[in-house]
């Protein structure tokens, strides 16, 4: 219990800070770093595996909360690019947690979980579940969420910048159950009954206890390891930048949105993140919130069953 406490105590401290300052992720990182010091320097972290299972729990609720009937209202008029979207992101997901695993020393499920369009703080703890070595997965995740949030918008905006001017120019099974349950069911809730609420602190409460719980696992032994990481994450960055600009490009052509919209369609954030930085770079279009919502829904239902099925297969 004393343990237990002081695990708490150094996540949440950490944590807390990082999310005062703006860390991309910031509760969770926090608490992954503030756990690690104290587990590699004097051992005594401790987190026991309900804090794993209650922290799936309530970030499946968060997310099947995010889904109004509005959203549905959308669908069959995004429905073609959601759909496209989804599958670039999965063969993205499959093409580049492959090479992972060929090119370094992660196993396949890590691999292609490091890899996967989620939630930086539902994606490493989900990893953790389906036997994944989750410190890896959150540092890799890490890197696409400030990717996304940090990177993107503005070469996004860059490439539009430039775009404009030239033109101007020229006038041319079920892992996870635990978290894909409470996805459903909170779902189900909110669109027969109109009603499901979670306060933001319990979906806080859970990137701690997920960002505790993985910090809990980190030896000197995975310090060591991350150096493994480099040539990883390079391949992360280069596939989500290929895939912004390819599938961006298919999107407008096909589906009418403009150049900046589809990009920003494929952009590897939060909807909440999305809805600040489309308006921050003059997009207002609401069906880009409402395909990032879908985006973080059906990505953590269905992309770790499939990762399973294929680890299993093979």
């Amino acid at each position: 219990m004393v343990n237990l406490l002081i695990t708490l105590l150094a996540g949440g401290s950490l944590g807390l800070a990082f999310y005062k300052i703006k860390v991309p992720g910031g509760l969770m990182i926090g608490a992954v770093l503030g756990v690690a010091v104290i587990n590699v320097l004097f051992g005594v972290a401790h987190m026991p595996n309900e804090a794993k299972t209650l922290a799936l729990i309530i970030a499946g609720a968060f997310i099947g909360c995010t889904v109004e009937k509005s959203d549905l209202k959308r669908l069959p008029y995004i429905a073609k690019p959601t759909a496209l979207m989804l599958f670039a992101f999965l063969i993205l997901n499959l093409f580049v947690g492959t090479i992972i695993y060929l090119i370094s020393p992660l196993d396949l499920v890590t691999s292609l979980m490091s890899a996967v369009p989620g939630g930086i703080s539902d994606t490493p703890i989900i990893a953790a579940d389906m036997g994944a070595d989750a410190p890896k997965v959150a540092v890799m995740q890490m890197v696409r969420q400030v990717l996304g949030i940090g990177i993107f918008p503005a070469m996004i905006l860059a490439y539009y910048n430039r775009r404009n001017f030239t033109e101007n120019v020229d006038r041319e099974t079920l892992p996870a159950g635990a978290f894909v349950f409470p996805i459903i069911s909170v779902l189900i809730l909110k669109l027969i009954f109109d009603f499901a609420y979670l306060p933001r602190w319990a979906k806080q409460g859970a990137q701690i206890l997920s960002g505790a719980y993985i910090g809990s696992s980190i030896t000197m032994v995975d310090i060591s390891d991350m150096r493994h990481l480099l040539l990883p994450i390079l391949i992360i960055i280069i596939g989500y930048i290929a895939n912004c600009f390819i599938t961006g490009k298919i999107i407008s052509k096909m589906y009418g949105f403009t150049r900046k919209e589809a990009m920003l369609i494929t952009t590897p954030a939060g909807a909440s993140d999305m809805a600040l930085i489309s308006s921050d770079i003059g997009v207002q279009n609401t069906d880009i919130i409402v395909m990032q919502i879908i985006r973080a829904v059906v990505v953590m239902t269905f992309f770790p069953q499939i990762i399973s099925l294929i680890c299993t297969f093979l």
